[in-house]
């Protein structure tokens, strides 16, 4: 592989009278980045792991952990697991409520 020197290798450029060499500005249309407001909730855990895929294998394996202990409480104090899994629960209907009423505004065009 060879390496690139300078920002534009493909620029064409004009030769002087002196014999020094300009580049050419060509006028080309900008590409716009979509922001992260545009991205949908698996589009952007997509771009997280890509960014940083050690966080998501941390994520995961808290994740994993926080089952297990679930589990291992569930078996010592049953009523104590029985409100964490309630309140987990409430928790994550509250967020698909959410995440449900905010992708049907997105479809509803605006008036």
């Amino acid at each position: 592989m060879s390496e690139r020197t300078h920002d534009r290798p493909d620029e064409p450029s004009e030769s002087t009278a002196d014999g020094t060499t300009t580049a050419v500005e060509e006028s080309r249309p900008a590409e716009e980045s979509p922001s992260l407001e545009d991205l949908t909730l698996p589009e952007r855990v997509l771009l997280a792991a890509i960014q940083d895929p050690v966080r998501g294998v941390v994520v995961v394996v808290l994740l994993l952990f926080a089952i297990s202990f679930l589990i291992a409480l569930a078996f010592i104090y049953p009523l104590v697991a029985a409100a964490f899994f309630l309140f987990s629960a409430i928790v994550l209907l509250a967020f698909v409520g959410y995440g449900i009423r905010q992708f049907r505004a997105r479809e509803r065009p605006e008036q």
